[in-house]
């Protein structure tokens, strides 16, 4: 891919994601804790048990609000996020 076709595929991504907002009538799993917990609950604390194990340094890509790198962190991993 040619250097001037990725810059505006990710100013087009950039802008899409940039305009996007909460919907209330419609609560996304990652905002909603009891959500978050039924799907994902099992599979996140194994993650976060694999990841301390090989720690103490992280790094997380799309971390989009960065919940997990804050979790992480809190656990005393060295983490940055992008």
């Amino acid at each position: 891919m040619d250097k001037e076709r990725y810059e505006k595929l990710t100013a087009k991504e950039g802008a899409h994601w940039g305009a996007v907002a909460a919907d209330p009538t419609n609560p996304q799993i990652w905002e909603d804790d009891r959500l978050f917990e039924i799907f994902f609950g099992g599979e996140y604390g194994r993650l976060i048990d694999r990841v301390r194990e090989n720690g103490p340094r992280v790094l997380e890509l799309g971390c989009g609000r960065g919940g997990l790198t804050l979790r992480l962190a809190e656990l005393g991993l060295s983490v940055i996020g992008g």
